[in-house]
């Protein structure tokens, strides 16, 4: 039977030996004290300025899904090379906020440790997160766990962000790897889409954003309360797919 730590989603994952985890990083192994609504809310005022109509916005949704409907909208309004500026100017305010949060973050209960057993596991482990390259490196060095990942890939990196699947994929082109050789684990629904549209096991984590049903609800295949659970779930994976 699959250990109580974590909850299975869908009964077994034939022939599979998981070679590497990817990485959420706020939420899923550390807390950021990140000004999400603020950061938000400054956004939302720069495109408004910038004559982005009230309702292409959606509070509802991620930063990185309005930012997404912003661009659809201009393109369909034939002002499609526009888009390019209120993305940077986006960026420009979220990185400011993610700094201020990456100067004191706080490492989640048993990360530490469970990313210790997954490394000695000769798993290939990768951050791979919507934040700017700046803060997710200032977060590694202050907490002092850069040395346990092969990979960071943040949006520096990439075109489109999680939801979409461009940084799973850049990550599995970089480290050589299938999607069915990997495990991505995330706090909200946005890192459940993009594993899903990635071709990688996604599996949800209860200690951020989203509650375990709205994870699994979503299509997380696995979902565990806290980072401690994932080296048992890793060796359950391929214990039941031998």
């Amino acid at each position: 039977m699959l250990k109580d730590e974590f909850k299975s989603i869908i009964d077994v994952v034939p022939y599979l030996t998981v070679k590497a985890v990817f990485l959420d990083l706020d939420g899923t192994i550390v807390e950021l004290k990140y000004r999400y609504m603020d950061a938000k809310a400054e956004v939302f005022n720069m495109l408004r300025f910038n004559g982005v109509p009230e309702y292409v916005l959606n509070s509802k949704l991620s930063l990185y899904e309005n930012l997404e409907n912003v661009r659809n909208y201009m393109e369909n309004s034939g002002e499609g090379h526009m888009y390019e500026k209120l993305l940077n100017l986006s960026f420009k305010i979220a990185e400011k906020y993610e700094l201020e949060a990456a100067s004191n973050p706080e490492l989640l209960n048993g990360a530490y440790e469970a990313l210790m057993e997954l490394r000695s596991m000769n798993l290939k482990l990768a951050i791979v997160t919507n934040n700017c390259l700046k803060a997710t490196e200032l977060t590694l060095s202050k907490l002092k766990i850069g040395k346990f990942f092969e990979l960071i890939v943040a949006r520096d990196h990439v075109k489109t962000m999680k939801p979409n699947p461009d940084p799973i994929n850049y990550a599995l082109l970089r480290l050589n790897l299938r999607g069915d050789e990997v495990v991505m684990v995330g706090d909200s629904v946005i890192d459940v889409k993009a594993a899903l549209r990635a071709g990688v096991i996604p599996v949800g984590i209860a200690s951020g954003v989203a509650t375990k049903e709205v994870l699994a609800e979503n299509g997380a295949k696995y979902v565990i309360d806290y980072i401690g659970g994932l080296p048992s779930l890793i060796k359950s994976i391929d214990h039941y797919s031998l």
